[in-house]
């Protein structure tokens, strides 16, 4: 497989590592191959596990996507009425902006259109703490990792 075409999602569990490659074919994307590793329930040495594990599958070789978990995702749909003529980059800019006022830390979010009905404009934005997209990215990186992008888990559930 080309490293061009192929991309490895992976989610760091509490109790497992969860690996998918993706490869892109034409217009669409196809599943090549999936791993699991089960992680010691006493979470003595994850790191010591994980580590040796990454490098026999040789998924430092992609680019991977991490997956952050939902528990610690905020997930926020939005129905801009047909007379709001802000884009959405405005108007999830505005509501992060509202956020932050009443959060304790600056979130990190991105968002994704939903087609639902023709003309209704949708929506779903997700945020995060920047602590928590911070601690993805470093241990990600400590493994080798080239980190091309970080997802919420459902989301990624939902998009593949």
């Amino acid at each position: 497989m080309a490293r061009k075409n192929t991309v490895v999602g992976i989610d760091f569990g509490q109790y497992a590592v969860k690996a998918v490659w993706a490869e892109r074919r034409g217009n669409a994307a196809a599943v090549t191959r999936m791993e699991s590793l089960r992680l010691p329930t006493d979470r003595a040495d994850s790191a010591g596990i994980i580590g040796p594990w990454i490098e026999k599958m040789g998924i430092a070789q992609f680019p991977c996507v991490i997956g952050l978990p939902g528990s610690q995702s905020i997930f926020q749909p939005l129905l801009l009425p047909p007379e709001d003529r802000r884009t959405f980059e405005q108007a999830t800019a505005m509501e992060v902006i509202k956020f932050n006022e009443m959060a304790s830390e600056t979130m990190v979010y991105g968002f994704a259109p939903i087609l639902v009905n023709p003309g209704e404009r949708r929506l779903i934005l997700s945020m995060a703490r920047s602590s928590v997209v911070d601690e993805a990215l470093s241990r990600a990186r400590n493994y080798g990792l080239d980190v091309i992008d970080i997802v919420p888990t459902p989301v990624a559930t939902f998009n593949a």
